[in-house]
């Protein structure tokens, strides 16, 4: 087959969010269609980044220039984002702000604060350090810390650099790498996720 008819069947795979059950270890669709993609409510043409908080299930679509936002009791479509390039997102479950790491080409990207789904707005933008690399910035959001905390790895195989900013309200502050930069870091960090109740910040290496 052609090389457009292989896209066109990885991209119906690719449009799905999966919820995979912990006993049975099956996946089963979630949100989105196998058979459709699409640009409408409850179709994605290829999700990237995926949050959840306050019941709500937040999903970057880059390619529909969207971030869809849904009840995760019902799979209900409750509002969406309308901006260029979303890929990773973080909530803050408490003021209901949205942390977007928006691609601006190869290798760069950006912050976006949105102060929530329903009539929100811009509130800042941040440039962010350039990975030198497509598709390898994450994004972290600790939401119970005072400011509110984001961290950031930027380059996959060096041991470092990795950025922790806060949000100060319409400003993103740089509070430099939260590692401690004594210890032998191996090559640098994949993706991370903050656990708010232990207040710990895991990062994937390697």
């Amino acid at each position: 087959s052609s090389a457009d008819d292989i896209w066109s069947k990885n991209l119906k795979v690719l449009s799905c969010v999966y919820a995979i059950n912990t006993t049975t270890r099956k996946a089963e669709v979630f949100l989105g269609s196998v058979s459709e993609a699409g640009k409408e409510k409850d179709r994605f043409m290829s999700p990237r980044g995926l949050a959840v908080a306050n019941g709500l299930i937040y999903v970057s679509d880059p390619e529909a220039e969207r971030i869809a936002v849904f009840k995760e009791i019902d799979k209900t479509f409750v509002g969406e984002i309308k901006i260029k390039s979303p890929q990773t997102i973080g909530v803050d479950s408490n003021s209901g702000a949205i942390y977007i790491c928006v691609y601006t080409g190869k290798g760069t990207a950006e912050l976006v604060k949105w102060s929530g789904y329903e009539n929100g707005k811009e509130i800042c933008r941040l440039t962010l350090p350039p990975t030198y690399e497509s598709g390898t910035h994450r994004i972290a959001v600790d939401s119970t810390a005072t400011p509110v905390k984001i961290y950031i790895p930027t380059l996959k195989w060096k041991t470092g650099e990795m950025y922790c900013y806060e949000d100060v309200g319409d400003k993103f502050i740089e509070k430099g790498d939260p590692r401690d930069l004594k210890l032998p870091w191996v090559a640098g960090p994949r993706d991370l996720i903050v656990d708010r109740q232990k207040e710990e910040l895991y990062i994937k290496y390697g």
